[in-house]
């Protein structure tokens, strides 16, 4: 099991705007899926309005990228 994250805590207000940026591979969107519950935390939790945010019934491992649609092929 790979950690991504570790002691992550984090608290935005109601009105405010937050902008997440970091080095590649850093947990950025690691730390998203979390927030939307595509991912569950293997340990601790994620709490929205003071409620257990539920997540979706996913692998693990799964790679939310594969999801997306292919882009264009280029020839060269």
């Amino acid at each position: 099991m790979v950690h991504a994250l570790s002691n992550v805590s984090l608290t935005v207000a109601q009105g405010e705007v937050l902008g997440l940026v970091g080095e590649s591979a850093s947990g950025k969107s690691t730390l998203v899926c979390l927030i939307s519950g595509i991912y569950a935390p293997s340990d601790g939790g994620i709490r929205l309005h003071g409620r257990p945010v539920a997540t979706r019934h996913r692998h693990q491992d799964h790679d939310p990228r594969a999801d997306d649609p292919p882009g264009p092929v280029r020839q060269p």
